[in-house]
C-alpha cells in the first residue's frame, strides 16, 4: 500500500459508487480526502461513513458551482481562466489547460472550505444561496472588445 500522509485529495462525485471506492482507498492510504457532490445530505453521510470505516480524515463538500471559462494562447501555452472566481491555470493544449484549471478550482474550493472562507469568497464573487445550494451570477453578456492603440 502507498503512503499519502500529509497529502490532500479531492474526489468529485465521491459519494457515488466508484468515487466512494476511490475515496476510501485514498483515506486508508493516509490522505485527507474531500469528497464533492451535489446532494449535501448524501455527501455528508458518505463522508462520515468513510471516516469511520477508513480511519482517515474525510470531509464532504457540496459543490455544484457553475463558472465560465476563457481560454487563450500565449506563445506555446494555453491559459484557462475561471470567471468570476479569478483562478487561472495553463497547459500545452486547450484540453490540458482546461483540466489543470478544473483541478485548481476543486483544490481551491476544498482548501477554502477547510479554512471556513468558502462562503465569503463565493459571495464576494457574486454567487448567492438558494434553498441550500450556491447559484452562480447571472451573466448579462460575455463580450470581446478591442481598441486601437498607437505605440
Amino acid at each position: 500500500m502507498f503512503n499519502l500522509k500529509n497529502k490532500v485529495a479531492v474526489v468529485t462525485g465521491g459519494a457515488g459508487y466508484i468515487g466512494f471506492s476511490i475515496s476510501e482507498a485514498l483515506a486508508e492510504a493516509g490522505a485527507e480526502v474531500f469528497i464533492t457532490g451535489r446532494n449535501q445530505d448524501k455527501v455528508k453521510s458518505v463522508a462520515r461513513e468513510l471516516e469511520k470505516t477508513s480511519g482517515g480524515k474525510v470531509k464532504g463538500v457540496t459543490m455544484n458551482i457553475d463558472y465560465t471559462v476563457q481560454i487563450w494562447q500565449e506563445g506555446a501555452q494555453f491559459i484557462a481562466h475561471a470567471m468570476p472566481l479569478d483562478i487561472m491555470s495553463s497547459g500545452t493544449s486547450p484540453e490540458e489547460a482546461r483540466e489543470a484549471l478544473r483541478e485548481a478550482v476543486e483544490l481551491f474550493f476544498a482548501t477554502a472550505s477547510e479554512m471556513g472562507t468558502l462562503s465569503d469568497i463565493l459571495e464576494e464573487a457574486g454567487y448567492w444561496r438558494r434553498e441550500g445550494e450556491w447559484v452562480s451570477p447571472a451573466w448579462i453578456a460575455v463580450e470581446r472588445h478591442s481598441t486601437m492603440a498607437s505605440v
